[in-house]
């Protein structure tokens, strides 16, 4: 499978292998520290979808479908990117309140983390109309 069109979101610290060298459905066989570069990639794009979610950003969809791209090629788990979003939603709430603002603008962003996860869904979904369609 052809990542290219896949820029960096970053460049990370440490040296992280290119996706076309890690086997999809691979999570568990990932070392602790190329897991925690694979989400430290991760968490950088999903913050900027947090940023731009609401501000109708030209290129949304396509980071979008960027991490979710990512997040189904690595077999990450779900859990991984809840924690990220709650991590994510804890720091904008205590920025809100530093700055003595509601915390409820928080809660619009459950929008985004449904977005996300409709998105992975979809991949998901094609993946098993592509196997079902190459099993016949």
């Amino acid at each position: 499978m052809d990542c290219s069109d896949f820029a960096p979101v970053s460049t990370p610290t440490a040296a992280v292998p290119f996706l076309e060298e890690i086997p999809q459905q691979c999570w568990g066989k990932l070392t602790l520290e190329q897991q925690q570069q694979w989400l430290q990639q991760l968490q950088e794009l999903y913050y900027q979808i947090i940023l731009l979610y609401f501000r109708n950003a030209a290129d949304l969809h396509e980071r979008i479908a960027r991490f979710t791209y990512l997040a189904y090629r690595l077999n990450v788990p779900i859990s991984e990117i809840l924690g990220m979003h709650m991590q994510f939603m804890d720091e904008i709430t205590k920025q809100l309140k530093l700055e003595g603002r509601s915390e409820e603008l928080v809660l619009d962003y459950r929008l985004t983390l449904i977005d996300v996860i409709a998105h992975l869904c979809e991949r998901y979904r094609r993946a098993m109309v592509e196997m079902t369609q190459e099993g016949s």
